[in-house]
């Protein structure tokens, strides 16, 4: 498995590795398994100060120092933003939000590489924060599923780059999409603004510097696009930050 970071595809002729064993998915998939692992250990250290593995948020100091509050951040608690990606409200939604990257992380990481994958991520978490911050400023929200539609959206995007099919991810954008309309106390605005990260962040980091630069070297073309990704995820930050602030 390659580890590009940048403008370029990671493999456009046969197949990739795949993993075997936990061995092979941490060789192999390393961004997937190490965000999957982290996302199980706070939601661990939340159950085990709350003592509860249901009500795994409540009588939590993790968790009620890293959840997503938009006057928190609007007072300089700017961690949240990202923090609040890796809890979860119980073990049905951790399991969840887990399955998909697990799913997606398995179809992007290979193609995009492992770097791509975690600068794609971040940005697609910090847009999902945006999101919630800016349409529902009063809510607590927590999760992963902003940087998993993120991952989804990047994967709509890149997919032709890559010359692959990006019907499998658009039809999860429309069932996840649909599912956050009609299913109470899901944040549709946390998946839709991580979905517009992940594709902020994959047109940064991948696409335009791949399409533009062409005849450019590539450390010239992977250049570029780190500059370009770290304008778009710290523009991102700065909106979480500016919106909450008090009005």
């Amino acid at each position: 498995m390659t580890s590009n970071f940048g403008a370029g595809p990671a493999r456009r002729s046969g197949q990739p590795p795949r993993p075997s064993g936990p061995g092979g998915f941490f060789r192999f998939l390393p961004t997937t398994a190490w965000l999957i692992v982290a996302n199980i250990a706070a939601f661990a250290v939340t159950a085990a100060q709350s003592r509860s593995v249901t009500d795994n948020w409540q009588n939590s100091s993790l968790f009620a120092g890293t959840v997503l509050y938009a006057p928190s951040v609007g007072q300089g608690e700017m961690w949240r933003i990202l923090g609040s990606a890796f809890e979860h409200f119980g073990p049905m939604h951790l399991f969840a939000n887990m399955w998909m990257l697990l799913i997606i992380g398995l179809g992007i990481e290979r193609v995009v590489g492992s770097k791509n994958l975690a600068a794609i991520y971040l940005t697609s978490a910090v847009g999902g924060a945006v999101g919630a911050i800016a349409f529902t400023p009063d809510t607590l929200v927590a999760g992963a599923s902003g940087g998993v539609f993120g991952l989804l959206g990047a994967w709509a995007v890149l997919a032709r780059y890559y010359r692959l099919s990006a019907s499998g991810a658009l039809v999860l954008i429309a069932i996840n999409v649909g599912i956050s309309l009609f299913v109470p106390g899901i944040s549709l605005a946390g998946h839709l603004g991580g979905l517009a990260g992940g594709v902020l962040g994959a047109l940064a980091l991948v696409l335009a510097p791949g399409l533009l630069m062409r005849a450019s070297t590539a450390r010239a073309r992977t250049t570029a696009g780190v500059v370009a990704w770290s304008a778009v995820t710290a523009g991102c930050v700065a909106a979480a930050y500016l919106l909450a602030l008090p009005s």
